[in-house]
């Protein structure tokens, strides 16, 4: 079963019986996974589970949600911020290997920040925090991909991004909704964000923080937009975004949230011919890359995220995929309220 149907039911969208009947059922285990999610955080609350410094100022950038809220671009954003400050990030994440296959969050980093700034995929913080340490001992804080939920690894500032555009998991827990973990845990979180504020109302985003303030007792703390700055082809070369609007392309995305990059994409190109949404972290084959082309033939390009390019790079060499057109979006932040306020809570965090 694809993503979006899974989302479908789970939104009460779909009312079929095999939705209703499967809503039923989630909502039976729903009750398990939420002992289990309140049991952990209770015994990390009592003190029962002792959390690890890394060593390092650390601050975690989450999600209480599922799915893709826009974590990789704020995570590249307050990581350049933090350089310009004079500080020496490192981002410590889920996964193995930040040059091989198996974490391609990992290879988006490497491939924004280049060098200047170590990345550390590895299933433990913890481990990973102290690798970090001693190939770059200068480093003089943790970004923490990912770790809300991670709570084995101590932080000294917890920042939880809430898309606007699906804030709240259709109010359910794992497996009945997205949520991870019961809305009330926001309370432990030192400042939300709401990323994509851009793509609702201003009257959404009021009702969002209102359900913040009820949670927490303070409203967001800022609200952000992903603005695509330019496109890049497979040979790096930049293309204005407007060139896609006479363009035939079809896209292919595996990413969390599909629908985001969709509406983005339609504003510049409203005649898209397809779009496939792909589940996350989906591992593209040269077959499958190489019919996008003739499926739809003629198309001028194929438009994909850069999470999903550092997989689909490797597979150029086939002659099916010479000389053909892939396209991906370089994404750069823009804060519509909040980021100077944002800024200074994580000066203040870092000089303690």
């Amino acid at each position: 079963m694809d993503e979006q149907r899974i989302k479908r039911i789970m939104s009460g969208e779909d009312q079929d019986l095999p939705a209703t009947s499967l809503r039923a059922i989630t909502r039976l285990v729903e009750p398990i996974y939420h002992f289990a999610t309140a049991l952990r955080n209770k015994s990390f609350d009592l003190g029962c589970q002792k959390a690890t410094s890394l060593g390092r100022p650390t601050i975690s950038i989450g999600n209480i949600t599922t799915g893709g809220t826009g974590k990789t671009p704020i995570v590249t954003a307050l990581s350049k911020r933090l350089l310009d400050l004079g500080h020496k990030p490192a981002i410590l994440l889920r996964g193995y290997n930040a040059t091989e296959e198996g974490s391609d969050e990992a290879q988006a980093y490497v491939a924004a920040l280049g060098n200047r700034i170590p990345v550390m995929p590895n299933p433990s913080r913890i481990a990973g925090a102290k690798q970090v340490l001693t190939e770059h001992p200068q480093t003089t804080v943790f970004l923490l991909d990912d770790g809300f939920q991670h709570r084995a690894a101590a932080r000294n500032l917890d920042i939880v991004l809430i898309d606007a555009t699906n804030p709240f998991g259709y109010e359910h827990i794992l497996p009945r909704g997205l949520l991870r973990e019961p809305l009330t845990s926001l309370s432990r979180a030192n400042a939300i964000i709401i990323t994509r504020a851009d793509q609702v109302s201003t009257a959404q985003l009021e009702s969002i923080d209102q359900r913040i303030i009820s949670i927490t007792g303070s409203a967001s703390i800022a609200q952000a937009a992903h603005r695509w700055t330019h496109l890049l082809d497979q040979d790096n070369h930049p293309h204005n975004i407007s060139s896609l609007t006479n363009k035939r392309i079809v896209a292919a995305v595996g990413i969390g949230n599909p629908d985001a990059f969709k509406q983005t994409l339609l504003e510049w190109h409203p005649n898209l011919i397809t779009f496939h949404a792909l589940p996350d972290h989906h591992h593209f084959t040269t077959d499958e890359l190489a019919a996008y082309f003739t499926n739809h033939n003629p198309i001028d390009a194929l438009v994909v995220t850069e999470k999903d390019w550092v997989k689909i790079k490797p597979f150029l060499v086939d002659p099916r995929l010479q000389a053909k057109t892939i396209l991906r979006p370089v994404l750069d932040v823009q804060f519509l309220k909040g980021e100077e306020q944002l800024m200074q809570l994580i000066t203040k965090t870092l000089s303690i």
